[in-house]
Protein backbone atom coordinates (compact mmCIF):
# COMPACT_ATOMS: atom_id res chain seq x y z
CA UNK A 1 0.00 0.00 0.00
CA UNK A 2 0.99 3.25 0.01
CA UNK A 3 2.50 4.98 2.67
CA UNK A 4 2.58 8.62 4.22
CA UNK A 5 0.19 9.59 0.98
CA UNK A 6 -1.57 12.52 3.38
CA UNK A 7 1.11 14.29 4.52
CA UNK A 8 -0.66 17.57 4.35
CA UNK A 9 -3.78 16.10 6.24
CA UNK A 10 -7.33 16.97 5.20
CA UNK A 11 -6.08 20.75 2.99
CA UNK A 12 -4.56 18.03 0.12
CA UNK A 13 -8.18 17.07 -0.62
CA UNK A 14 -10.01 20.23 -0.10
CA UNK A 15 -9.09 21.64 -3.77
CA UNK A 16 -13.03 22.47 -4.74
CA UNK A 17 -15.99 25.06 -3.86
CA UNK A 18 -18.66 23.55 -3.56
CA UNK A 19 -22.24 24.93 -4.19
CA UNK A 20 -25.85 23.54 -2.89
CA UNK A 21 -29.02 24.77 -4.47
CA UNK A 22 -32.56 24.25 -3.44
CA UNK A 23 -35.06 25.34 -5.15
CA UNK A 24 -38.74 25.23 -3.88
CA UNK A 25 -41.71 26.87 -5.97
CA UNK A 26 -40.11 30.24 -7.09
CA UNK A 27 -37.78 30.36 -3.94
CA UNK A 28 -34.24 29.21 -4.14
CA UNK A 29 -31.76 29.33 -1.83
CA UNK A 30 -27.96 28.66 -1.85
CA UNK A 31 -25.57 27.87 0.48
CA UNK A 32 -21.50 28.39 -0.04
CA UNK A 33 -19.25 25.76 1.42
CA UNK A 34 -15.80 27.13 1.95
CA UNK A 35 -12.35 26.05 -0.11
CA UNK A 36 -11.51 23.81 2.00
CA UNK A 37 -14.52 21.44 2.16
CA UNK A 38 -14.36 18.15 1.49
CA UNK A 39 -17.30 16.92 -0.93
CA UNK A 40 -17.63 12.77 -0.93
CA UNK A 41 -19.88 9.60 -0.80
CA UNK A 42 -20.92 7.19 1.36
CA UNK A 43 -20.90 2.95 0.74
CA UNK A 44 -21.43 0.54 3.51
CA UNK A 45 -19.97 -3.27 3.05
CA UNK A 46 -23.22 -5.40 3.58
CA UNK A 47 -25.23 -2.63 1.17
CA UNK A 48 -22.77 -2.96 -1.91
CA UNK A 49 -20.07 -5.24 -2.00
CA UNK A 50 -21.59 -8.65 -2.35
CA UNK A 51 -18.97 -11.68 -2.61
CA UNK A 52 -20.50 -12.93 0.52
CA UNK A 53 -19.29 -16.15 0.71
CA UNK A 54 -16.22 -15.59 -1.37
CA UNK A 55 -12.37 -15.76 -0.56
CA UNK A 56 -12.88 -16.74 3.56
CA UNK A 57 -15.48 -14.05 4.38
CA UNK A 58 -17.89 -15.45 6.93
CA UNK A 59 -21.44 -14.49 7.94
CA UNK A 60 -22.63 -11.55 9.22
CA UNK A 61 -26.07 -11.08 11.10
CA UNK A 62 -27.37 -9.30 7.91
CA UNK A 63 -26.28 -12.71 5.43
CA UNK A 64 -28.82 -14.81 8.28
CA UNK A 65 -31.52 -11.24 8.21
CA UNK A 66 -31.69 -11.47 5.05
CA UNK A 67 -32.74 -15.03 4.81
CA UNK A 68 -35.34 -15.21 7.13
CA UNK A 69 -39.02 -15.03 5.24
CA UNK A 70 -40.81 -11.48 5.66
CA UNK A 71 -37.73 -9.85 6.91
CA UNK A 72 -36.77 -7.78 3.17
CA UNK A 73 -39.49 -6.56 1.22
CA UNK A 74 -38.46 -8.22 -2.18
CA UNK A 75 -36.25 -10.84 -0.64
CA UNK A 76 -32.81 -9.54 -1.43
CA UNK A 77 -29.47 -10.45 -0.10
CA UNK A 78 -25.40 -9.47 0.52
CA UNK A 79 -24.57 -12.02 -1.71
CA UNK A 80 -24.47 -9.73 -4.79
CA UNK A 81 -25.31 -6.16 -3.54
CA UNK A 82 -23.75 -4.06 -6.11
CA UNK A 83 -20.89 -6.06 -6.68
CA UNK A 84 -18.27 -3.89 -5.60
CA UNK A 85 -16.02 -6.00 -4.28
CA UNK A 86 -14.94 -6.75 -8.21
CA UNK A 87 -16.12 -3.77 -9.58
CA UNK A 88 -14.79 -0.95 -7.00
CA UNK A 89 -11.86 0.31 -9.86
CA UNK A 90 -15.30 1.26 -12.13
CA UNK A 91 -16.63 3.21 -8.89
CA UNK A 92 -13.46 5.42 -8.44
CA UNK A 93 -13.37 6.39 -11.80
CA UNK A 94 -16.48 7.68 -11.77
CA UNK A 95 -16.18 9.57 -8.52
CA UNK A 96 -13.18 11.17 -10.14
CA UNK A 97 -15.37 11.87 -13.01
CA UNK A 98 -17.68 13.23 -10.65
CA UNK A 99 -15.14 15.02 -9.15
CA UNK A 100 -15.53 13.46 -5.51
CA UNK A 101 -12.76 14.22 -2.78
CA UNK A 102 -13.34 11.49 -0.35
CA UNK A 103 -14.82 7.75 -0.25
CA UNK A 104 -16.45 6.73 2.58
CA UNK A 105 -16.48 2.89 2.98
CA UNK A 106 -16.85 0.49 5.91
CA UNK A 107 -15.04 -2.40 6.51
CA UNK A 108 -16.29 -5.93 7.05
CA UNK A 109 -16.10 -7.45 10.26
CA UNK A 110 -16.63 -11.14 9.29
CA UNK A 111 -14.49 -10.48 5.86
CA UNK A 112 -11.61 -10.03 8.15
CA UNK A 113 -12.14 -12.11 11.13
CA UNK A 114 -14.84 -15.04 9.73
CA UNK A 115 -15.31 -16.06 13.57
CA UNK A 116 -15.36 -11.68 14.65
CA UNK A 117 -12.32 -12.99 16.52
CA UNK A 118 -9.11 -15.18 16.47
CA UNK A 119 -7.44 -15.89 12.75
CA UNK A 120 -7.62 -13.29 10.52
CA UNK A 121 -8.69 -14.16 6.80
CA UNK A 122 -5.30 -12.26 5.08
CA UNK A 123 -7.63 -12.21 1.82
CA UNK A 124 -9.96 -10.12 3.71
CA UNK A 125 -7.00 -7.31 4.79
CA UNK A 126 -5.88 -7.99 1.11
CA UNK A 127 -9.21 -6.57 -0.36
CA UNK A 128 -9.11 -3.22 1.45
CA UNK A 129 -5.24 -2.41 0.90
CA UNK A 130 -6.15 -2.45 -2.58
CA UNK A 131 -9.12 -0.24 -2.08
CA UNK A 132 -7.09 2.30 -0.51
CA UNK A 133 -4.40 1.94 -2.79
CA UNK A 134 -7.19 2.33 -5.56
CA UNK A 135 -8.84 5.20 -3.78
CA UNK A 136 -5.70 7.49 -4.03
CA UNK A 137 -4.92 6.41 -7.59
CA UNK A 138 -8.08 8.27 -8.30
CA UNK A 139 -7.93 11.44 -5.90
CA UNK A 140 -10.41 10.33 -3.16
CA UNK A 141 -9.30 10.41 0.47
CA UNK A 142 -9.90 7.17 2.38
CA UNK A 143 -12.53 7.52 4.96
CA UNK A 144 -13.14 4.08 7.15
CA UNK A 145 -16.04 3.28 8.60
CA UNK A 146 -14.82 0.16 11.67
CA UNK A 147 -18.63 -1.24 12.26
CA UNK A 148 -22.06 -0.20 9.99
CA UNK A 149 -24.13 -2.55 11.36
CA UNK A 150 -23.06 -5.72 9.71
CA UNK A 151 -21.68 -8.23 12.88
CA UNK A 152 -20.11 -11.08 12.34
CA UNK A 153 -22.53 -14.03 12.67
CA UNK A 154 -20.69 -15.83 14.87
CA UNK A 155 -20.36 -13.30 17.67
CA UNK A 156 -24.32 -13.08 17.75
CA UNK A 157 -24.52 -17.33 18.24
CA UNK A 158 -22.61 -16.12 21.46
CA UNK A 159 -24.63 -13.19 22.36
CA UNK A 160 -23.51 -10.50 19.69
CA UNK A 161 -24.41 -6.77 21.57
CA UNK A 162 -25.65 -8.33 24.58
CA UNK A 163 -22.96 -9.84 25.54
CA UNK A 164 -20.17 -7.15 27.47
CA UNK A 165 -17.63 -9.13 25.86
CA UNK A 166 -17.72 -7.68 22.94
CA UNK A 167 -16.19 -4.53 23.81
CA UNK A 168 -13.30 -6.18 24.18
CA UNK A 169 -13.99 -8.18 20.54
CA UNK A 170 -14.72 -4.87 19.06
CA UNK A 171 -11.29 -3.44 20.70
CA UNK A 172 -9.04 -6.28 18.99
CA UNK A 173 -10.71 -5.99 15.70
CA UNK A 174 -10.06 -2.32 15.90
CA UNK A 175 -6.41 -2.36 16.89
CA UNK A 176 -6.06 -4.63 13.95
CA UNK A 177 -7.41 -2.32 11.58
CA UNK A 178 -5.40 0.72 13.10
CA UNK A 179 -1.98 -1.24 12.98
CA UNK A 180 -2.59 -2.39 9.14
CA UNK A 181 -4.43 1.14 8.03
CA UNK A 182 -3.15 3.36 10.10
CA UNK A 183 -0.57 5.24 7.83
CA UNK A 184 -3.06 5.45 5.16
CA UNK A 185 -6.15 6.24 6.11
CA UNK A 186 -6.76 9.71 7.99
CA UNK A 187 -10.28 9.45 8.57
CA UNK A 188 -12.05 6.70 10.95
CA UNK A 189 -15.17 6.46 12.56
CA UNK A 190 -15.43 3.93 15.08
CA UNK A 191 -19.23 3.49 14.87
CA UNK A 192 -21.73 4.93 11.71
CA UNK A 193 -25.33 5.44 13.45
CA UNK A 194 -25.42 3.24 16.43
CA UNK A 195 -29.30 3.39 16.89
CA UNK A 196 -29.15 0.63 14.13
CA UNK A 197 -28.27 -1.69 16.18
CA UNK A 198 -31.31 -0.40 18.86
CA UNK A 199 -33.15 -0.91 15.80
CA UNK A 200 -31.94 -4.65 15.38
CA UNK A 201 -32.55 -5.84 18.86
CA UNK A 202 -35.05 -3.06 20.74
CA UNK A 203 -37.11 -3.40 17.27
CA UNK A 204 -36.97 -6.17 15.41
CA UNK A 205 -36.78 -4.31 12.30
CA UNK A 206 -33.13 -5.12 11.48
CA UNK A 207 -30.40 -7.25 12.07
CA UNK A 208 -30.10 -9.57 13.83
CA UNK A 209 -34.27 -9.01 14.33
CA UNK A 210 -34.19 -9.46 17.94
CA UNK A 211 -37.46 -7.45 20.13
CA UNK A 212 -37.51 -5.93 23.32
CA UNK A 213 -36.71 -2.81 24.81
CA UNK A 214 -34.73 -4.00 27.40
CA UNK A 215 -32.45 -5.87 24.57
CA UNK A 216 -32.04 -2.71 22.39
CA UNK A 217 -30.96 -0.34 25.51
CA UNK A 218 -28.60 -3.09 26.72
CA UNK A 219 -27.11 -3.32 22.94
CA UNK A 220 -27.14 0.51 23.15
CA UNK A 221 -24.73 0.59 26.20
CA UNK A 222 -22.18 -2.35 24.69
CA UNK A 223 -22.15 -0.08 21.64
CA UNK A 224 -21.16 2.77 23.21
CA UNK A 225 -18.40 1.27 24.93
CA UNK A 226 -17.24 -0.23 22.18
CA UNK A 227 -17.05 3.11 20.78
CA UNK A 228 -15.02 4.44 23.43
CA UNK A 229 -12.62 1.52 23.17
CA UNK A 230 -12.31 1.85 19.92
CA UNK A 231 -10.89 5.41 20.54
CA UNK A 232 -8.58 4.25 23.31
CA UNK A 233 -6.86 1.75 20.61
CA UNK A 234 -6.91 4.32 18.45
CA UNK A 235 -4.91 6.69 20.63
CA UNK A 236 -2.63 3.54 21.90
CA UNK A 237 -1.51 2.99 18.62
CA UNK A 238 -0.31 6.77 18.08
CA UNK A 239 -1.95 7.49 14.37
CA UNK A 240 -0.62 10.78 14.44
CA UNK A 241 -1.77 11.88 11.07
CA UNK A 242 -5.55 10.49 11.60
CA UNK A 243 -8.20 11.77 13.14
CA UNK A 244 -10.92 9.52 15.10
CA UNK A 245 -14.86 10.19 15.61
CA UNK A 246 -18.33 9.00 15.27
CA UNK A 247 -21.17 9.06 13.43
CA UNK A 248 -24.52 9.25 14.38
CA UNK A 249 -27.74 10.02 12.31
CA UNK A 250 -30.69 12.79 14.27
CA UNK A 251 -34.29 12.51 13.22
CA UNK A 252 -34.81 15.67 15.59
CA UNK A 253 -38.52 15.65 17.02
CA UNK A 254 -41.09 18.44 16.77
CA UNK A 255 -44.51 18.68 18.59
CA UNK A 256 -46.63 18.99 15.86
CA UNK A 257 -48.78 22.00 17.98
CA UNK A 258 -46.03 23.66 20.01
CA UNK A 259 -48.94 24.91 22.36
CA UNK A 260 -50.03 21.02 23.24
CA UNK A 261 -48.44 19.88 26.26
CA UNK A 262 -48.87 16.71 25.57
CA UNK A 263 -47.41 16.53 21.80
CA UNK A 264 -44.23 18.74 23.64
CA UNK A 265 -43.80 16.19 25.83
CA UNK A 266 -44.09 12.97 23.35
CA UNK A 267 -41.49 14.80 21.09
CA UNK A 268 -39.12 15.63 24.33
CA UNK A 269 -39.17 11.94 25.26
CA UNK A 270 -38.75 10.61 21.62
CA UNK A 271 -35.40 13.10 20.99
CA UNK A 272 -34.32 11.58 24.62
CA UNK A 273 -34.75 7.92 23.85
CA UNK A 274 -33.00 8.22 20.75
CA UNK A 275 -30.26 10.63 19.32
CA UNK A 276 -29.16 12.05 22.66
CA UNK A 277 -28.85 8.84 24.35
CA UNK A 278 -26.16 8.55 22.12
CA UNK A 279 -24.75 11.69 22.16
CA UNK A 280 -24.82 12.86 26.44
CA UNK A 281 -23.16 9.53 27.00
CA UNK A 282 -20.22 10.37 24.53
CA UNK A 283 -20.61 14.25 25.24
CA UNK A 284 -21.04 14.27 28.42
CA UNK A 285 -20.42 10.81 30.21
CA UNK A 286 -24.19 10.29 31.30
CA UNK A 287 -27.46 9.41 30.79
CA UNK A 288 -29.94 12.13 31.42
CA UNK A 289 -32.20 12.35 34.09
CA UNK A 290 -35.20 11.33 31.69
CA UNK A 291 -33.99 8.75 30.08
CA UNK A 292 -32.76 6.64 33.06
CA UNK A 293 -36.60 7.42 34.20
CA UNK A 294 -37.91 5.86 31.16
CA UNK A 295 -35.62 3.08 31.05
CA UNK A 296 -36.45 2.42 34.60
CA UNK A 297 -40.59 2.54 34.13
CA UNK A 298 -40.14 0.38 31.36
CA UNK A 299 -37.44 -2.17 33.05
CA UNK A 300 -35.14 -1.72 30.30
CA UNK A 301 -32.17 -0.19 32.25
CA UNK A 302 -29.07 -1.27 31.02
CA UNK A 303 -26.78 -3.51 33.10
CA UNK A 304 -24.13 -1.31 33.79
CA UNK A 305 -20.66 -0.82 36.12
CA UNK A 306 -19.16 2.80 37.39
CA UNK A 307 -16.46 2.98 35.20
CA UNK A 308 -18.55 2.65 31.63
CA UNK A 309 -19.07 5.48 31.00
CA UNK A 310 -15.74 6.98 31.76
CA UNK A 311 -14.67 4.46 28.85
CA UNK A 312 -17.50 5.98 26.62
CA UNK A 313 -16.82 9.55 27.11
CA UNK A 314 -13.55 9.82 25.13
CA UNK A 315 -12.21 12.94 23.66
CA UNK A 316 -12.85 12.72 20.10
CA UNK A 317 -10.96 14.54 16.84
CA UNK A 318 -14.24 15.21 14.80
CA UNK A 319 -17.78 14.10 15.19
CA UNK A 320 -20.17 13.28 12.12
CA UNK A 321 -23.80 13.81 11.82
CA UNK A 322 -25.82 11.94 8.91
CA UNK A 323 -29.01 14.65 8.60
CA UNK A 324 -32.11 12.90 6.99
CA UNK A 325 -35.08 14.94 8.06
CA UNK A 326 -37.27 15.62 11.05
CA UNK A 327 -40.08 13.98 12.70
CA UNK A 328 -43.61 14.84 14.00
CA UNK A 329 -45.01 13.80 17.25
CA UNK A 330 -48.43 14.16 18.27
CA UNK A 331 -50.86 13.24 20.59
CA UNK A 332 -53.67 12.80 18.75
CA UNK A 333 -52.82 10.74 15.46
CA UNK A 334 -55.97 11.57 13.07
CA UNK A 335 -54.37 15.07 13.25
CA UNK A 336 -50.64 14.04 12.28
CA UNK A 337 -52.12 11.85 9.11
CA UNK A 338 -54.34 15.54 7.94
CA UNK A 339 -50.84 17.01 8.23
CA UNK A 340 -48.21 15.02 6.81
CA UNK A 341 -51.05 14.84 3.78
CA UNK A 342 -50.75 18.83 3.72
CA UNK A 343 -47.10 18.63 3.65
CA UNK A 344 -46.64 16.23 0.64
CA UNK A 345 -48.14 19.02 -1.29
CA UNK A 346 -44.91 21.01 -0.75
CA UNK A 347 -42.34 19.04 -2.77
CA UNK A 348 -38.92 20.21 -2.87
CA UNK A 349 -36.39 19.37 -5.84
CA UNK A 350 -32.66 19.64 -5.04
CA UNK A 351 -30.01 20.77 -6.79
CA UNK A 352 -26.06 19.77 -6.21
CA UNK A 353 -23.54 21.28 -8.16
CA UNK A 354 -19.89 20.81 -7.97
CA UNK A 355 -17.46 23.08 -9.14
CA UNK A 356 -13.65 22.68 -8.96
CA UNK A 357 -10.95 25.59 -8.83
CA UNK A 358 -8.86 23.65 -11.46
CA UNK A 359 -10.94 25.33 -14.23
CA UNK A 360 -12.78 22.10 -15.24
CA UNK A 361 -16.30 22.39 -16.38
CA UNK A 362 -19.41 22.63 -13.77
CA UNK A 363 -20.94 19.78 -12.88
CA UNK A 364 -24.91 19.36 -12.34
CA UNK A 365 -26.09 16.43 -10.31
CA UNK A 366 -29.58 15.78 -10.01
CA UNK A 367 -31.47 13.02 -8.67
CA UNK A 368 -31.12 9.66 -9.53
CA UNK A 369 -27.42 9.29 -10.88
CA UNK A 370 -27.37 6.87 -13.49
CA UNK A 371 -23.57 4.81 -13.56
CA UNK A 372 -23.40 4.40 -9.40
CA UNK A 373 -25.89 0.91 -9.61
CA UNK A 374 -28.97 2.88 -8.99
CA UNK A 375 -26.96 5.04 -6.35
CA UNK A 376 -29.92 7.88 -5.60
CA UNK A 377 -28.45 11.28 -4.32
CA UNK A 378 -30.73 12.31 -1.33
CA UNK A 379 -30.42 15.41 1.01
CA UNK A 380 -28.06 13.21 3.26
CA UNK A 381 -25.08 15.47 4.37
CA UNK A 382 -22.45 13.71 6.82
CA UNK A 383 -21.24 17.02 8.86
CA UNK A 384 -17.63 16.78 10.63
CA UNK A 385 -16.53 19.27 13.01
CA UNK A 386 -12.78 18.93 13.11
CA UNK A 387 -10.84 20.24 15.29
Amino acid sequence: MSQNVFKNGFAEFSNSSVTWKQTKKDKETTMNFSENFIFGTATSAAQVEGAASEDGRGKSIWDVFARTPGNIADGSTPDTACNLYHTYEDDFELAERLNIQSYRFSFSWSRILPEGKGSVNQKGLDFYKRMVDGMYRHGLMPNATLYHWDLPYELEKEGGWLNRDIVNWYGEYASLLFREFKDVIPMWATINEPIATYVGYGLGGFAPGRKGEDLGRQANHHILMAHGEGVKRFRQEQAKDSQIGIVVDMWHHHPLRRENPQDCKMAELENEKAYRSYLNPIFRGCYTRELLQYMKETNSTPIMKQEDMELIHQPLDYFGLNCYNRVVDCAEPDLLKCDRKEKTKAATTWTMEVNTIQSQPLMVLKMPVSGFRNMTIIPHITTVDIK
